[in-house]
C-alpha cells in the first residue's frame, strides 16, 4: 500500500491444454437373423463437446455374437470422424449399448394359402404349426399330415382356422442351393423358399391369392415363400 514494490509478472510460464476425452454414444438397431454378426448404427451423441464444435461419425459396427439372442454393439476398426481436424478432443465409443437378433418369422394369413416353409421352427412355432390344418402333395395325392414336423422347403396346403395371422418364428438357413423347377412330369405342387422366381416361357403356374388361383404368367414372379402348382 505504500509503494515500496515494483510488481512485474513472470513471462516465462507456460501450461497445456490438454484434448478433452470424449465418449461418443450411439444406437444400434435390432435385426432379423440372417447368419452375419453386422450391426446398425446410427445417432451418434457427443456428450460433453465444447459449444461451437461440430463432429460427424462415419462407422461400421458388429455385434458379439450371429446367433439369435441380444448382444454387445461394438464399432469397427476404421471409423472416421470429421471436424476434429486441431485434434481437441480424443474419442472412444460407449461400450454399454446392446441391440437383438430376432428370430425371422414367416406369416400364415387367414383361411387357405399355399405356403412354402422358408424356417426351421422353434418348439413354440412347431407346436403353432400342428395346430393348423395342413395337407401336402404325396404320391401324387393331397394328403393330410398329422404329428409330423415339416421340412425347411416343403410345400403345403395350410388352413389358419384363427381369427388372424399365425406369426411362426425360427432360422433361415442361408446355405441352400439355388432353387430349380420341379422336373416331376403333370402338376406338382412347389415354390421357392427363399427367393423371388420369374416364370419362364413354357411354364404353366397357377398360385393361391387368398380366394381364387391365378396363372403367372411368363415373366411375372411368383414371390418367395408361396408355393404354386406347376405343369411340366
Amino acid at each position: 500500500d505504500d509503494g515500496n514494490y515494483a510488481i512485474a509478472f513472470a513471462d516465462n510460464v507456460t501450461a497445456s491444454i490438454t484434448p478433452k476425452a470424449i465418449t461418443i454414444g450411439f444406437t444400434a438397431d435390432d435385426k432379423e437373423y440372417d447368419s452375419t454378426a453386422v450391426a446398425t448404427v446410427h445417432d451418434f451423441v457427443f456428450d460433453g463437446i465444447v459449444a461451437g464444435d461440430a463432429m460427424e461419425v462415419t462407422a461400421t459396427a458388429h455385434f458379439a455374437g450371429s446367433e439369435v439372442g441380444i448382444w454387445p454393439v461394438t464399432i469397427d476398426d476404421g471409423f472416421t470422424i470429421t471436424g476434429n481436424d486441431d485434434g481437441n478432443y480424443v474419442f472412444n465409443f460407449a461400450d454399454d449399448v446392446e441391440a437383438e437378433i430376432l428370430y425371422n418369422v414367416q406369416h400364415i394369413p387367414v383361411g387357405w394359402s399355399m405356403t412354402v416353409l422358408s424356417l426351421d421352427l422353434t418348439a413354440e412355432s412347431a407346436a403353432a404349426w400342428a395346430d393348423l390344418g395342413v395337407m401336402a402333395f404325396k404320391a401324387s395325392t393331397m394328403q393330410i399330415q398329422r404329428g409330423r414336423e415339416p421340412d425347411y422347403g416343403e410345400c403345403f396346403w395350410v388352413f389358419n382356422r384363427n381369427i388372424k395371422a399365425v406369426a411362426l418364428q425360427g432360422l433361415k438357413r442361408f446355405d441352400q442351393p439355388a432353387w430349380t423347377t420341379p422336373n416331376d412330369e403333370g402338376w406338382v405342387m412347389a415354390g421357392p423358399p427363399a427367393e423371388d422366381y420369374t416364370v419362364s416361357e413354357g411354364e404353366v403356374v397357377w398360385a393361391w391369392n387368398g380366394s381364387a388361383f391365378v396363372l403367372i404368367r411368363p415373366g411375372e414372379k411368383l414371390p418367395a415363400g408361396k408355393a404354386a402348382w406347376f405343369w411340366q
